[in-house]
């Protein structure tokens, strides 16, 4: 799994929050987690947007976790890192020993995937594939919509 964090990085607020004491701190480490939890909800928006809902894994272990009362973190399995930023590759096919031919991949053959979508599989000598793009367009919102979310939760704190 990757950590997205969520964290202060310019801390001028942890003397103003000193002041409400152990409350202010909880409120801030909570302000934060929302953020996280804003951030899991765009990531796994964007997937289904980007139509990579077939990795319906990855959508599953996109989760949100409060570390500290200063970091919150969004972890992202390492295969939907790569499926973002991989290069663009030519995946060869390979003989099998009974004369049929698959992708070369970890455990799962994609041939019935490449037959179902139309590839001569028998014919072919491989696919090309393109990375997917789909973390920095809803990581980027996210930071947006951060300042506005924490100022709603320590305005909570000063009623």
């Amino acid at each position: 799994m990757v950590e997205l964090q969520v964290r202060v990085v310019k801390d001028t607020v942890t003397p103003w929050i000193k002041k409400f004491g152990k409350e202010g701190r909880k409120r801030f480490g909570d302000a934060l987690y929302k953020v996280a939890l804003d951030g899991r909800k765009k990531l796994r928006a964007s997937l289904t947007y980007e139509k990579i809902k077939w990795t319906g894994e990855l959508w599953r272990k996109i989760e949100a976790t409060k570390k500290s009362n200063i970091r919150s973190v969004v972890s992202v399995p390492k295969y939907g890192i790569y499926l973002d930023s991989m290069q663009p590759h030519f995946v060869p096919f390979v003989k099998r020993p009974y004369n049929r031919r698959r992708l070369k991949t970890g455990k799962r053959s994609i041939t019935a995937w490449g037959r179902d979508h139309g590839f001569d599989v028998d014919n072919m000598a491989g696919i090309y594939v393109q990375p997917h793009p789909w973390i920095d367009r809803p990581w980027m919102l996210t930071q947006k919509n951060a300042l506005n979310v924490m100022n709603r939760e320590l305005n909570k704190l000063m009623r």
